[in-house]
Parts: C-alpha cells; sequence; structure tokens
C-alpha cells in the first residue's frame, strides 16, 4: 500500500459517500427521528435547519443544537449505535440526505481512502458539536479497519493513526516515535510538522502517559507499551487536554501496539536484508 496516497478533497468526498443516499423532504414540525428510536441511517442536512433535544431527567425535552445545511446528525449509527440519543425536528422546511450504516461500510470496502477523508473532514468540520462518544466510536471503526489495511505497512500505518488522532482529539499536531531495536534512543516514524521530533519529547515519555502544560502548548503523550510513544500537541489557549483524552489514546495504544510492533518488525527484517545484499555485492 503506497503510505502516501494523493489527498482527496473534504467536500469533494462527503459529496462521493453521499452520492447514493436518499433524499428525503421535511415540513416544519416534522420529526426526523425520535429520542430511543431504531434507525439505521447516517444524515447530512442539504437544506433548512433542524433542532435537536434530548429529555431531562424530568422528561422534559431540553433543546442542546440548533443545526444548519451542511451539518451532519446520526452520526453515532457509523459506530454502531443504531439507537438515537436525542430527538431531531425540522425547524423550517428542510431537505435531508439519508445514507443507512450498512451502506457505508460497504463503501469503506471499495472507497477507503475516500472513506477515511470524508471522516476527518466530518470529524474537524463538526467538533464544536459532534458528541465525543461517537467521534470516538467513529475513530476507532476506522482505525480498526486502518490496521488491516496497514499491516506490515509501518510508515502508512504510523501516518493513519496519528492523523486520527489529532482529528478526534482536536490537536494541532502529532507524531509517532519507536524506541530502537539496539538501543534505548527513540526515532520518529512519523510527525504532522517536520520541526517537532523525539529529541523534543524522548524524556517525558521516559515517566509514562501524561498530560502536560509546557507553554505555548498543550501535550499529551501515550506509552507504546514500552515501543515507543505517541504525542498530540495544541495551543493552550485551546485548552489543556482531559482525563477522558488520556483514556481514549491509551486504549488506541493499547489495541494498536501489536500492529504496530509486527510492521517495525517487518521494516526491520526488510532492512536487513538489504543491507546484507549491499554487504555481500560490495
Amino acid at each position: 500500500m503506497n503510505p502516501n496516497p494523493p489527498k482527496i478533497n473534504g467536500e469533494e468526498a462527503m459529496r462521493k459517500v453521499f452520492a447514493t443516499a436518499e433524499t428525503r423532504s421535511y415540513r416544519t414540525g416534522d420529526v426526523i427521528f425520535a429520542e430511543g428510536q431504531e434507525d439505521p441511517n447516517f444524515y447530512l442536512i442539504q437544506k433548512g435547519a433542524v433542532e435537536i433535544s434530548r429529555k431531562s431527567d424530568e422528561g422534559r425535552p431540553r433543546v442542546v443544537s440548533d443545526l444548519k445545511a451542511g451539518d451532519f446528525i446520526g452520526e453515532a449509527v457509523l459506530g454502531g449505535e443504531t439507537l438515537k440519543p436525542s430527538t431531531a425536528k425540522a425547524l423550517r422546511d428542510s431537505v435531508l440526505l439519508a445514507l443507512p450504516a450498512a451502506q457505508f461500510m460497504e463503501m469503506t470496502q471499495k472507497e477507503p481512502l475516500i472513506v477515511i477523508d470524508f471522516l476527518l473532514y466530518a470529524l474537524r468540520t463538526t467538533n464544536k458539536r459532534l458528541n465525543h462518544t461517537s467521534a470516538r466510536l467513529v475513530a476507532l471503526s476506522e482505525i480498526s479497519r486502518l490496521l488491516d489495511q496497514c499491516r506490515g505497512d509501518l510508515a502508512g500505518l504510523s501516518k493513519g493513526l496519528v492523523d486520527r488522532l489529532v482529528a478526534v482529539t482536536h490537536s494541532k499536531d502529532g507524531l509517532l516515535c519507536l524506541k530502537s531495536e539496539y538501543s534505548q534512543e527513540c526515532r520518529t516514524v512519523y510527525t504532522t510538522d517536520p520541526m517537532w521530533t523525539d529529541r523534543d519529547l524522548a524524556a517525558l515519555w521516559a515517566v509514562g502517559s501524561k498530560i502536560l502544560e509546557i507553554p505555548p502548548n498543550a501535550l499529551l503523550i501515550v506509552d507504546l507499551r514500552g515501543l515507543g510513544f505517541v504525542a498530540l500537541r495544541r495551543p493552550l489557549e485551546a485548552g489543556l487536554y482531559e482525563e477522558d483524552h488520556l483514556k481514549f489514546v491509551e486504549l488506541v495504544a493499547e489495541l494498536t501496539s501489536g500492529t504496530v510492533r509486527d510492521a517495525s518488525d517487518q521494516a526491520s527484517e526488510k532492512a536487513k536484508k538489504m543491507l546484507e545484499r549491499k554487504v555481500f555485492e560490495f
């Protein structure tokens, strides 16, 4: 697999994902779906406006957001949740595109690069509203597919993993470093910023996973089960990372460390064979 596939514009990826979606029209006041309802669809608001509400502890509806054209609703189905956690109602005459989750999952097999770019676009453009649990379910689902697609491809796996963690944690930069096979030193396998490398972080990693405040940035460093570490950063004005950010990235590290180790071993073995071949030729 090419570790540097051509990038697809996010809006272009969105158009391709929803190309076969069903167009649905709603009048003012119509309920698109109700809280607790089984609904396998993911929606894009094409025209109009939609109110999202949830029942309070007293059973009264409480408005949590008003959405407009270009926003997504029902995204939790992409993480396997078909029961809607809220009610969606048209605030005025509206047109929505409805995409069944099964159809979306089928597309992940046929057009994985388009789907990946779409999900990253969706996470970035809706991060102020997107339910944290839903966003992370989507990210975990994508990371699971990434492990299958990039098994044995250390460069592609590292890039895909870091890019997804940057998106779901609302970070500015990320990197993945691995410990050398012959020493305790680390090497940067992938970084979103070439000026940010393991030299800045290896000493911090030595004392384990943590959330740090090192002006002008907030940092999150997570151990990859002794293999190395993943680090994320964002400006302090965006806020410190939260404990649930740390727990989520630790979960991802737990899920992916075995595949990262296998890919690293394969890369080392390949390098050894190339070196042996050169020595023999010499």
